[in-house]
Formats: structure tokens, sequence, C-alpha cells
């Protein structure tokens, strides 16, 4: 159950929604996780992350510059503009027979319904360029907020998995 080849609408800004084709979908197969979709993510015990990243292509440490990364009743990714400030995460990567399958899934979790136009929890998906560790650029898509949510503290070091590791 994909999204099908359509027109989508992949992002809000201020209340205004972008739309483009999914043909542009096609070229970004790579998804940015910073919380409980992270393949790396053994601690959280969320009940969708093994099948997110299940049949995955590729999955490598990367990080998100120019935000911050905050925990409320889930970690979210906030932009602060500052290129010293990063997210750390992992960019995982899906065949393109799976891709939207696998958007959806991600879409589904983060609560983001382009379809209609709302965002349940506050987030939306976005285009980024991401740091790989072992070097280089990548362009994925990633789910941030335009604020942190009112009750939410900043994680610094902006590693979700390595924070919830030692809080335990």
């Amino acid at each position: 159950a994909g999204l099908g080849w359509g027109r989508v609408c992949l992002s809000r800004s201020r209340r205004f929604w972008r739309c483009i084709s999914s043909e542009s979908q096609r070229r970004i197969l790579k998804i940015f996780t910073y919380g409980t979709l992270r393949d790396d993510d053994d601690v959280s015990g969320s009940a969708w992350t093994q099948p997110f990243v299940e049949n995955a292509s590729s999955c490598v440490s990367a990080e998100m510059r120019g935000h911050k990364l905050y925990i409320s009743a889930f970690p979210h990714a906030v932009a602060s503009g500052v290129q010293s400030d990063t997210v750390k995460g992992r960019l995982i990567a899906f065949d393109e027979e799976i891709f939207l399958e696998k958007l959806a899934f991600a879409d589904k979790v983060e609560g983001v319904d382009y379809q209609n136009q709302r965002s349940d929890y506050g987030y939306e998906r976005i285009r980024v360029d991401v740091v790989l560790k072992e070097g280089g650029k990548e362009t994925a898509w990633a789910y941030v907020k335009e604020d942190p949510d009112e009750d939410a503290v900043e994680l610094e070091g902006g590693d979700f998995v390595q924070w919830l590791s030692s809080q335990r």
C-alpha cells in the first residue's frame, strides 16, 4: 500500500503546503532518522522500528547540521540555523520498489497525513542534506518540527539513542 505515483504533498511551511510530483520522490530514496525509526535503536522498545528498517538496502551513520534535537514524549528536530548544531542519526536507503511504502509507513508513525494536509504531532517531512560519518553528503527526507514542544528539553550532543542508553 504505497502512495502511488501521482502528485503528493510533501511538506508545509507556515500553513502553505508545497506539493511536488512523486517523480521527484523517486530520486530521493533515503530517509534520515534520528529517533525511534533508527535501525540501531535497540533501547526504546518501539514496535515500529523493526518493521520500518526491514529490507533496507543500506543504513549508515550521518548527521543533520543546523538543527537541534529535543525530547518530550518523543524526540524531534528543530532548525536552529547554526551549522555547529547537529542531530545524529542514521541514513536509511530503500530500493525503489518499496520506498514509497516505507515513506508512507514513516509518515504514519510521525502522524503526517499529506493527502489531507494535516500533521497530528506537528512534524513535517522535508528534504535535507546530511553529512555521512565516513565523509560526503547525501540528500534525504527527514521529519522536523517548526518549534520545540512546550515541555521539550534539548538533548546535548543531538543523539537520541546515546541519550536513551545513558538513561537506563
